[in-house]
């Protein structure tokens, strides 16, 4: 069978077989073969990439985790340079491929925010709709300012 025919082309020619009343008759086998051959051919393609992206999900979940760990590691090690350093009273190391040195900064530390002075203190709102109770609404016939329900379709595979 000829697999560079598209599934639209097939179903349109269907319905043009169904047009003009050949409904039935060897054509309309051999479009319902391709039919099925075509749909099978795009579930097993569909279901190929879908695992592909998976595994490239869960390939990144593990290179990420990869990452951390070594980020971890880099900060032990620098930890440990740091702690030797500040026990030999050394602020600078130089070598051909770099240098460590030792640098002070400060950080605020907020023991408890509550007793805190409201001048010092930044109030965040976050909004977010609730999709479930405006699609309730809606649903009830209420008019809700700002939404509304959009139907859509999606394709199913089993």
């Amino acid at each position: 069978m000829d697999t560079n025919i598209s599934l639209y082309d097939i179903l349109d020619a269907e319905q043009a077989l169904q047009d003009i009343g050949e409904g039935e008759g060897e054509f309309t086998h051999v479009l319902a073969l391709q039919k099925q051959e075509k749909v099978s051919n795009t579930i097993k393609y569909i279901r190929n990439i879908e695992s592909i992206a998976q595994q490239a999900d869960e390939e990144a979940k593990r290179l990420k985790e990869l990452s951390k760990s070594y980020e971890k590691q880099a900060q032990r090690i620098k930890a440990w340079v740091l702690h030797s350093m500040l026990a030999h009273d050394i602020t600078h190391i130089e070598t051909s491929l770099g240098k460590l040195g030792i640098r002070r900064s400060e950080e605020t530390i907020i023991d408890n925010i509550e007793v805190l002075p409201t001048e010092f203190k930044q109030e965040k709102i976050t909004v977010t709709a609730d999709k479930t109770a405006i699609k309730k609404a809606l649903h009830e016939g209420r008019l809700v300012e700002g939404a509304h329900i959009q139907e859509n379709n999606s394709l199913n595979i089993k």
